[in-house]
């Protein structure tokens, strides 16, 4: 009986220090660590987290990003992010908050199918000629509850070369700018079971994905559908993603 007792009081202790939200990276649970990252001038860098309410109540929850070192953003980097459905542009105070958001009871963010959602999308842009390092932490919290938070942190590391996997053969997408279609010739490495090219607005959000089903071609999207403006494509194949470039949608 004793025994029993015992672990009856490591049982509840143990639920009292139980954490509701809990951090994935593709698939897997990454809270409470740190992540690194590669990073490389003049190109876009994103991070796509899952967040999960596994409490069996609705929560409210904001995500504090930190600039942990250097405690700056510095000449020719953005460092911005997005979550709930909501995003925020690119801002340098060294402990930004974002506004409330709700998630009901064992919710998943993003939510499947909707291009709209976000868990914590992170972005990270290195100007031309930029390359320190940083590191950057995200932490989601209780409003109710503050001390029932996950956090991961980001060591983005500087590298020189080129950004991405090396999936293969793939062009710049033609012309550029653009009013209607554009090309992009590819030839990857292996046969993909997942591919799709992937477009973001300058906040990060998604705005356009088109799959890509052979392992050599030409792809061909139409982009008239987007409004005048800048916008970044990745290519991504089986999870792994190539270089973000930059597409001009013209008017004219």
């Amino acid at each position: 009986m004793k025994k029993i007792f015992t672990l009856s009081l490591l049982a509840i202790a143990s639920l009292s220090f139980a954490q509701s939200f809990q951090i994935t990276l593709d698939k897997k649970v990454v809270s409470g660590t740190t992540i690194t990252q590669k990073i490389y001038p003049d190109a876009k860098t994103i991070i796509d987290f899952g967040i999960t309410n596994k409490s069996n109540v609705a929560k409210q929850y904001k995500v504090t990003r930190t600039l942990i070192s250097p405690a700056k953003v510095g000449d020719g980097y953005d460092i911005y992010f997005c979550t709930g459905n909501r995003c925020y542009g690119p801002n340098d105070t060294v402990v930004f908050v974002s506004d409330t958001i709700g998630i009901e009871a064992g919710a998943v963010l993003p939510i499947p199918g909707d291009g709209n959602s976000y868990g914590i999308l992170t972005h990270f842009n290195a100007g031309p000629g930029a390359c320190v390092d940083h590191v950057v932490s995200y932490k989601i919290w209780d409003i109710e509850k503050p001390t029932d938070f996950a956090e991961v942190k980001i060591n983005y590391t500087c590298s020189t070369g080129i950004k991405g996997y090396d999936l293969g053969d793939i062009s710049p997408g033609y012309p550029n700018p653009a009013k209607g279609l554009i090309t992009i010739d590819y030839n990857l490495k292996n046969a993909p079971k997942n591919a799709k090219v992937v477009f973001y607005d300058m906040l990060g959000k998604m705005v356009k994905e088109t799959p890509i089903v052979n392992q050599q071609g030409a792809v061909k999207i139409n982009v008239a559908d987007l409004h005048t403006g800048f916008y970044f494509y990745n290519f991504i194949v089986d999870g792994k993603t190539n270089n973000a470039r930059k597409l001009i949608i013209s008017a004219n």
